[in-house]
This record gives structure tokens, sequence and C-alpha cells, in this order.
């Protein structure tokens, strides 16, 4: 799965750069642009499916093999790859937008080939590192009838497998995972993916329509990164105080969705772009004309604000919701149910998309943000609620 991911990388950069090369060609009209479109959302979606794939695997398979049902253990296993998570994330965004700044696409290309190639080398060093050191990962385990155990968590056996109920009838996959006591907390996960209040390629379309450069933008990613690092902290904290995830997971729920609102708020400061009642059909500001004397908006300055505080809840729950799955589902369901709940996260980020295709105009943006503020706010209510 690392080799198809990053070998992804490399052709989409490659591709791209062909077509660059080849501007006389480039037009919507053209065959050649078709092609290399169409190959272009063909390496994407192997791309996106190869990674779903590889953090089944490695978050709710590898990384509870490794803990051997050690709670503190899976706690600081996590952890660290949130941290890695957040590392990587300011390693290739900030030289990225940088670059982009100063010098040219081309340049930005080679940058992306150079490090998904080194990145995909250091990703099996890593991996071949752990199935020496931990030779369960290189074998079927043993069927287990209990999941982990929490420390303060109910003592609860779950009945049924993979395959069959309590009955002994055959069961589907979505009727294992919709059965399994966690079900509303992995729909709540799913919800948190409608959302246009993040660090992704939208928002930071967002951010160059209220006039910031690439390299404020990459300033605003690490931002965001050094925020999730301290709420994967905080998780860390909680954990070794009340040593009980699904707790942790309910005390950090608000320190997410609270925060989001100032993203909302934002959208109605006077110079915000965002006109909620013009016309559709009409055309977007003209961005160098809206920009002109200024290097940003107040609008732009209170949402980046939200989105770097939303990052130290949603990291911490993120995490903890985790943990919870990891310790409470059984080996014989954790690749049914964690199919299941990628599948499901695919869909909000879907269903986000397709909101954003009928309703593309950068001054409609804020009922972007707005939808998102609504949907994950009812996520953590739903949460709170079933699980009080």
């Amino acid at each position: 799965m690392t080799i198809i991911q990053n070998a992804g990388v490399v052709i989409s950069a490659a591709v791209f750069l062909f077509g660059i090369e080849n501007t006389d060609y480039n037009s919507n009209k053209s065959k050649f642009f078709a092609t290399l479109s169409f190959i272009l959302i063909i390496e994407t979606i192997v791309r996106i499916v190869s990674k779903a794939a590889g953090s089944v695997v490695l978050q709710k398979d590898w990384l509870v093999v490794i803990a051997d049902e050690d709670s503190k253990k899976l706690t600081k296993l996590n952890s660290v790859t949130t941290l890695i998570d957040q590392v990587a994330n300011c390693i290739s965004a900030i030289p990225t937008l940088i670059l982009w700044d100063l010098t040219n696409i081309r340049v930005i290309c080679c940058f992306v080939v150079g490090y998904n190639v080194i990145g995909c080398f250091v990703e099996i060093l890593i991996m071949n590192k752990l199935a020496k050191i931990t030779p369960k990962l290189n074998t079927t385990a043993k069927q287990k009838t209990t999941p982990l155990s929490d420390a303060n968590a109910e003592n609860e056996t779950l009945i049924g497998t993979a395959e069959c109920d309590k009955n002994g009838a055959k069961v589907s996959g979505f009727s294992i995972y919709s059965r399994h006591e966690l079900f509303v907390l992995g729909i709540a996960n799913s919800l948190l993916y409608f959302t246009v209040i993040g660090d992704n390629s939208v928002t930071r379309i967002y951010y160059l329509s209220n006039c910031l450069s690439k390299t404020v933008i990459a300033f605003a990613i690490t931002g965001s990164a050094l925020s999730g690092i301290l709420g994967m902290r905080f998780y860390n904290f909680l954990m070794r105080k009340y040593k009980n995830s699904m707790k942790v997971t309910k005390i950090v729920s608000f320190a997410h969705w609270p925060v989001l609102w100032l993203c909302v708020f934002s959208f109605f400061l006077p110079d915000s772009i965002f006109k909620p009642f013009k016309n559709f059909t009409d055309l977007e500001d003209d961005k160098n004309v809206f920009c002109e004397g200024r290097n940003f908006t107040w609008s732009v300055v209170l949402f980046v604000i939200g989105i770097v505080l939303a990052r130290f809840g949603l990291w911490a729950f993120d995490i903890s919701s985790r943990q919870v799955f990891q310790e409470r589902v059984i080996e014989s369901e954790r690749t049914v149910i964690a199919s299941w709940q990628s599948s499901l996260n695919t869909i909000g980020d879907v269903a986000m998309g397709i909101c954003l295709i009928f309703v593309d105009k950068n001054f409609h943006f804020g009922w972007h943000g707005i939808s998102s503020a609504v949907v994950i706010t009812f996520a953590h209510i739903l949460f709170q609620i079933k699980y009080r």
C-alpha cells in the first residue's frame, strides 16, 4: 500500500509536469488534456483506496497487535503515529508552499517526486523493522473473544464473530458494524469528514481568495500541526489521569466543536468575502481588485485562529475515539468494522465534495463553513447523548 500511495503521487507530479511542458495542447477541448485529466483522476482514486486500506491495517490492526493488550502502550503508540502525521504535514506542506512563492511549478513537481521517493523508502524500512521486532505481525493471531480491557470500563463480553451471530446465523459486514456498541461513535466520526473547516485544499484556496500569500498559509498549516500535537499531549495527560478512553473521548469532544463557531462568526465580519444572498450566477470578485492594498482580511485571520484551535480538540478526539475502537472491538471483527468505518468516512468527504461542486463560488464559501459547523456539532451531541 505504501508503494502504491507514493508511486501515485510521483505519477501525478510527472503527468502534471508533462502537461505544463506541452502547453500548446493544454485546453479543455483537447483530447490530450482530457487524457491527462482521466489519468490523474484514476490515479487519485487508486491512491485514496490504498491509503484507506493502509490506514485500516496500521491503525486498527498493527498497533493493537504491537500493544499486546497493554492499554498504556496502545496510548503511547497512538500518540506517536499522530505526532508523525503532524510532523509529516509540516515537512511536506511548508516547503512546497514556500517554494511555490519563490520558484515555479516545475521545481514544486520535482520536490514532490523526491520527497515521496525518499518517504517511500523510509516507510518500508520502518515497517520491515517493526515486522522483525514484532513477529506477531507476520502471523495470523488466534481469534480473541474479548476486547482489550479498559481499566475503568465495564467488564463486557461481546458475543459473536465476524462470520456468525450468537445464533450461528451468517451476518453481513455492515450488520456486524451496525450492531456493535460503538456504531454511533463511528457515525459521529464519519460526520466529522463533512467539513471545509480544516487543513485541506479547499480551505487553502479560500485563504488565497482572502489575500494570504502561500508562505503565510504555510505558517497557518504549521500552527494547525502544532495545535494537533498539543491536543495529542492533552490526550496523554487525560489518559494518565482517568485511564478510561471513553471518558477521555467525552471530555476532548468539548475541545473541538465549540471553537468551530469562531470560523462561522468570521464569515460575518465586515471585510468578509461571504455574500450569503448573492446571485449564484454572478461572477466572483476579481482577486486583484479585492486584495489591492492589503495582504489579509480580519475575517480570514479569525477563520485561521478557529481552525488552529479546533485542531487541538480534533486530534485529541480522533486519537481517543480510535483507542476506544481498538480496545472494544474483538480481533475477528476488527478488519470488518474498520473497513466500514473508513468507507463511511469517505462518504462524508465525498458528500462535502459534491456540495462544493454545486455551490462553487467563493462568495458562498461561508455556507459550506456554516453547514460544516452544524454537522460536526450534531455529531458530537449525538455521541454525548448515546454514551452519557
